[in-house]
């Protein structure tokens, strides 16, 4: 049986965890996955510790930590991947904009399984624009020609799992492990999906300190690729 964890960062998604959550455990059991859940509400100032803790009494696959202050999406990625115990992880966000539909039928035909937006007009205009700028630098930069690098990635836990600690933290994590693990010769399948618009749809990543982290990332991904060419 295939088997993965899903990591579920949440900051003050009362309206929408339950909902996520709730979705993410009916896709995993309709498809027969040996699943385990990890909800990290990130010092959420409403009701989501609450929720979050309840959706754990209901279901013994669901693991709820508490994050004393707020670390951000990087953080709990990484941590959820030092907890995880299945043979794939992915991280899927307590607003429910990602589904697992459309990308666990593929669990194990790649070491990663990437997906990219086949709907990005539900997103504002502005996030787009970023979205495709950051996406060309990537891959000039680090000589890939993936579609999209900030998606819900399916990845083999134990390949994931010893490059997570190296990477830089931002808004562009994502991107330099896919970098560094294709390069070091992971293979790779790209998915399209179809995600869901967003009730408040707006974002949190577009802030100075991630954009300084991404001018990081970027020239950390430049030097990756350097090396791997001596």
């Amino acid at each position: 049986m295939k088997s993965i964890t899903i990591i579920v960062p949440a900051l003050n998604e009362e309206k929408n965890l339950q909902k996520a959550v709730k979705d993410i455990c009916q896709q995993a059991e309709k498809h027969g996955l040996d699943y385990e859940i990890i909800i990290f509400d990130d010092c959420s100032q409403d009701k989501t510790p609450e929720i979050a803790e309840q959706l754990a009494k209901e279901n013994p696959r669901i693991k709820v930590t508490h994050n004393k202050t707020t670390k951000g999406l990087s953080y709990n990625y990484k941590k959820g991947i030092q907890l995880a115990s299945k043979e794939y992880v992915i991280m899927l966000p307590g607003d429910g904009e990602n589904t697992l539909e459309g990308l666990i039928e593929y669990i194990g035909e790649a070491d990663i399984i990437i997906p990219y937006v086949l709907n990005p007009e539900v997103r504002p205009w502005i996030r787009r624009v970023i979205s495709k700028t950051f996406t060309f630098l990537v891959n000039l930069l680090g000589g890939l020609n993936l579609k999209y690098y900030n998606g819900t990635v399916i990845h083999k836990t134990e390949i994931v799992r010893k490059i997570a600690p190296l990477v830089n933290d931002g808004f562009g994590y994502q991107a330099e492990i896919l970098t560094r693990l294709i390069k070091s010769g992971a293979d790779y399948k790209e998915i399209g999906i179809n995600i869901q618009k967003k009730q408040n749809n707006t974002t949190k990543a577009f802030t100075l300190k991630n954009f300084i982290r991404v001018a990081k990332t970027l020239f950390r991904i430049a030097k990756i690729n350097d090396n791997r060419r001596v």
